[in-house]
């Protein structure tokens, strides 16, 4: 690569030809090196994921229960008149008295539901008790009781049954549960569910257990534990079940926002936690944790899979005391503050299968194992992948984060950032660089991508949702060193789904590649792992700074439109972004010019028929050659121009972002973000004219991205804004009509 030249780009006859490049390597392929909820189907529910359990999907004659925010316990449990709590629904099946020959199905109405904790004892020899949120509802239990904003109850469903072995055969789907001071969810007892729940801010930063709630009698329940009565776990127990008096010296901390306490045979699976923090002792707080119960019954057998966590002070996984033959899979562990996984305490925790996991930043230790079995024992079985970390010295290739790794050829997710001096979210910053959505899958329900970069770690990586559902979780690019600068989707000639075109700039050589993503082997979508349409390497003066992909004129099909800088020139290209380079040819990228300028520079572009049937080409441009703040933003056909109508007048509020989207409206509307003297701006237009006011303007946050699409899996298009400040970003998005935070948070750090 270091022989490779590239000095210039000129036009010959209208089509591009790359001059001085020789020996550029189209053939390799890079090493894998990566880093609002809809409620699913119940026919996405795993129906017999384990021997024990047998096949749950056999249904014996299931009595539907209904709870609603304006039921009544006294009420008979109809969807015409519903109960108001899971207490009241537990109570009307154990009153029947027909588990021994019924199934129940106890459905949650959306809204909220305060100050509800449930210790469930409805249990019967092959009775399956289903509780789940309402189709496209989402029910949100809330620990502080109404009219406060304390966090004052220690679980929200806790299952008692009467033995370990019991079979309790409970699913929970589809339930959003907050402001719980000690746990989410602890399950007992065998074959167990937990689908599709979202934990939100569990843990006593965010209340207090210790004061009586004000006029009235409630107190936390905390009893006593393990090491109470000997005074060695003085922290975690208080001393009685009894109301307790504020400065007795006792706290509520730990332990899982998932906890399994003697629980077995049992199915973790799509649930996200976020933000489980203590403001005592970080250490006991810990995503899962999976336990022996005060009698000593372990926990094994369970599989805990495709969970997504964010903020967590103690371990992404803490097993304990015995508890065994647990499988942890595909996880994704964003900013888990001790080690990613632990094994502790005898007797020792033997064969527990870890595979796949990504474990991000900051963490001490990214696997603490075994710290008190006996010699010759571990808690991983053989051939454990293991939490994968590679290293972020050094800059590495577009494909490459270190020294190749055994786990890289099989292991699913890969995860660079090692961070041994467990750095705080203080001293690291975070900016959305591009984003984008698309239909990988063809399913009619857009992906959302993200590029984010952490300026102090020189660290990039891109991760996107499933399609309709707007979390985050699933990664598709990481690097060191090179930064992508920008994204958009594309359907060229022939492709039957959507595709994610990337730019990535490597700053230390000052050059650019360009690729087209694709599945992987398993499934997941790599941002490098199609075609490489464009490669600078060896030449310095490269820089993309925008990417749009549609129809214009007479095209077909898609094709790419790129913005880039070469040696000091603001150049745009069509190319039909699915073919790879090959020598001095660059087709996917550059087979005719749009437009060259030395004076401008484009800091946006988009496209869409936001006046008329047309799809125009509409970029955003700075003037540069001088220190005048000159801001414009043009239509063009996308063929021969880019600069046919200035629609937007000079003014000194550079353009952030522009997105084109069907916004409650039936035809596409423009969407552009500035940047107003450090006042982040967003305006709507109707056709080619600006909106008159701003639907968002704030001094605190800057606009770093704009993207549309029916992430909530509905006919109409959402507006998704990136937002930054000093220390925070957020991915939101809405309607884009009124405001771009209305419809809920995509991702924030920290």
């Amino acid at each position: 690569m270091g022989e490779r030249k590239l000095r210039a780009i000129v036009a010959l006859g209208g089509v591009v030809a790359m001059v001085g490049c020789s020996g550029v390597d189209v053939t390799s392929r890079p090493i894998d090196d990566e880093l609002g909820s809809q409620t699913e189907a119940l026919t996405t529910l795993p129906s017999n994921w384990d021997p024990v359990c047998g096949d749950v999907s056999a249904s014996r004659s299931p009595k539907t229960l209904y709870v609603a925010t304006n039921g009544s316990d006294a009420a008979a449990g109809t969807q015409a008149a519903p109960l108001s709590t899971l207490n009241g629904a537990q109570a009307k099946i154990l009153a029947a008295g027909d588990l021994a020959t019924r199934d129940y199905v106890v459905v949650v109405r959306g809204g909220e539901y305060r100050g509800q904790t449930v210790q469930w004892s409805a249990f019967a020899p092959g009775a399956h008790i289903h509780i789940k949120a309402m189709a496209g509802e989402r029910p949100v239990f809330n620990g502080a009781f109404a009219g406060e904003t304390t966090t004052r109850l220690r679980h929200f469903l806790e299952l008692e049954p009467p033995s370990a072995t019991t079979n309790t055969n409970v699913t929970v789907e589809g339930l959003t549960v907050t402001h719980y001071v000690q746990v989410g969810f602890q399950l007992r007892g065998q074959c167990n569910r937990l689908y599709n729940n979202k934990i939100r801010e569990i843990g006593d930063a965010f209340g207090n257990c210790l004061a009586p709630v004000s006029g009235s009698s409630h107190y936390i329940i905390n009893g006593p534990g393990p090491g109470c009565a000997d005074g060695s776990h003085p922290g975690e127990c208080c001393p009685t079940e009894d109301p307790v008096a504020a400065g007795s010296g006792c706290w509520c901390i730990g332990f899982g926002a998932i906890d399994s306490m003697g629980g077995s045979h049992s199915l973790i699976k799509h649930n996200d936690i976020v933000d489980f923090k203590s403001a005592h002792d970080a250490g006991k707080l810990h995503a899962f944790y999976i336990a022996a119960d005060g009698g000593g019954n372990a926990s094994t057998d369970n599989r805990v899979e495709d969970n997504y966590v964010r903020g967590c002070d103690g371990n992404g996984v803490k097993v304990k005391r015995g508890s065994s033959h647990n499988k942890f899979l595909n996880n994704y562990f964003e900013r888990v503050n001790f080690s990613c996984f632990m094994d502790i305490d005898t007797p020792a925790s033997i064969h527990n299968s870890v595979t796949g996991n990504v474990c991000t930043f900051w963490y001490e230790h990214r696997l603490s194992t075994s710290l008190s079995s006996p010699a010759g024992t571990t808690s991983l079985t053989a051939g454990s992948q293991n939490f994968y970390f590679g290293t972020v010295s050094g800059t590495h290739g577009i494909g490459e984060v270190g020294a190749p790794d055994t786990d890289q050829a099989t292991g699913r997710y890969f995860q660079p950032i090692n961070n041994p001096s467990n750095t705080s979210s203080t001293s690291l910053d975070e900016i959305v660089t591009a984003s984008t959505t698309a239909d990988i899958d063809g399913d009619g329900k857009p992906e959302v991508f993200v590029a984010l970069y952490y300026p102090t770690l020189n660290y990039t990586k891109v991760v996107y949702s499933d399609g309709g559902k707007p979390d985050l979780r699933t990664v598709a690019y990481t690097n060191v060193g090179w930064k992508v600068n920008a994204l958009t989707k594309i359907r060229p000639f022939g492709a039957t789904k959507d595709q994610v075109v990337g730019a990535f700039y490597l700053a230390l050589t000052d050059e650019t590649q360009v690729w087209v993503g694709a599945p992987t082997t398993d499934g997941r979508y790599q941002l490098t792992w199609g075609a490489k349409l464009l490669d600078s390497s060896g030449a310095s003066g490269w820089k993309v700074n925008a990417l749009t992909a549609g129809k214009f004129g007479a095209d077909s099909a898609d094709v790419l439109v790129t913005a880039a800088v070469v040696n000091g020139v603001q150049q745009i290209w069509r190319g039909d972004g699915h073919t790879a380079q090959s020598g001095s040819s660059i087709p996917g990228v550059a087979l005719s010019s749009v437009y060259s300028n030395s004076s401008w520079r484009v800091t946006a572009m988009t496209n869409g028929a936001i006046s008329g049937s047309t799809n125009s080409l509409i970029t955003a441009f700075q003037w540069v050659a001088s220190s005048s703040q000159i801001n414009r933003i043009y239509t063009g056909d996308g063929v021969g121009g880019a600069t046919s109508v200035q629609i937007l007048p000079d003014t000194t509020k550079m353009v952030t972002a522009l997105a084109v989207g069907r916004l409650g409206a039936s035809t596409p509307r423009l969407v552009s973000s500035f940047d107003a003297a450090g006042t982040g701006q967003v305006y709507v237009w109707s056709g080619t004219t600006i909106g008159a006011s701003a639907i968002y303007s704030n001094q605190f946050w800057a606009i770093t991205s704009l993207a549309t699409g029916a992430v909530d899996a509905t006919s109409n298009d959402q507006l998704i804004t990136s937002i930054d400040q000093v220390g925070r970003t957020e991915v939101r998005w809405a309607d884009g009509t009124t405001g771009i935070t209305n419809g809920g948070t995509l991702y924030a750090f920290p």
